[in-house]
């Protein structure tokens, strides 16, 4: 009797003994990848902002193996972009083995992020976006991999997708390393295609 008394009390105690251990216990961190595309994605006006945009949680792509990629500096505003030595290829081997995961389906803080901002991702997003009443979608729509980030943790590489219309779109690889006061900064690129 004595069991089935304390077995009935435990039963009722379980869920609430739960969520107060599920209130001790801390929000899971996002991997390094996940933060850094949470990072970049916030160096985009557009997202500070909730503009225009959706997002696509399709992954990117990659360099394909025979592709030569030709790096350029990411330039001044309105001036030429220069020729810049490329990532160390393990970078870019990493990004064609992981096939250009999307940042978007694989990071939870990413879609924290874009909730926060009312940016809308996925298929239906996207569907809605590329419609259009002539040549240019109602929204840009917008994609980024994973990065792949080097052993040291001082560079990386992503693909980023950007569209805008049927004709107005293009892919890139883009090449960033950690500044002296620990932040990212985007010092390339190489276009992997355009429309």
């Amino acid at each position: 009797m004595m069991l089935r008394s304390l077995l009935a009390l435990s039963v009722l105690l379980l869920p609430a003994l739960s969520a107060a251990a599920a209130d001790n216990v801390p929000a899971a961190q996002p991997s390094p990848a996940c933060a850094l595309a949470e990072t970049y994605l916030l160096s985009f006006p557009v997202v500070q902002n909730g503009g225009p945009v959706v997002f696509s949680e399709e992954d990117q792509g990659g360099p394909r193996e025979d592709g030569r990629l030709e790096w350029r500096d990411m330039g001044a505003e309105g001036a030429e972009p220069k020729p810049i030595a490329g990532p160390p290829n393990e970078l870019i081997s990493g990004l064609r083995a992981g096939g250009g995961a999307s940042a978007i389906k694989h990071c939870a803080n990413v879609r924290k992020l874009l909730d926060s901002k009312g940016i809308r991702y996925g298929e239906d997003a996207v569907n809605s976006g590329s419609s259009s009443n002539g040549a240019l979608f109602k929204s840009a729509i917008l994609g980024i991999s994973l990065p792949v980030i080097s052993k040291d943790g001082n560079e990386a590489v992503l693909v980023e997708s950007f569209s805008a219309g049927m004709l107005l779109g293009r892919g890139n690889v883009t090449y960033l390393k950690r500044q002296a006061d620990g932040k990212w900064q985007a010092i390339g690129e190489a276009m992997l295609w355009v429309s």
